[in-house]
């Protein structure tokens, strides 16, 4: 799943993130 990674671009990647962060702060609440 890490080579998927690198084959992504750098903005699908901050997407990513930026949506994971979301899903983990939805979580705390």
């Amino acid at each position: 799943s890490f080579n998927y990674i690198k084959m992504l671009p750098l903005d699908t990647i901050k997407i990513d993130r930026s949506l994971l962060i979301s899903v983990e702060t939805d979580k705390k609440h």
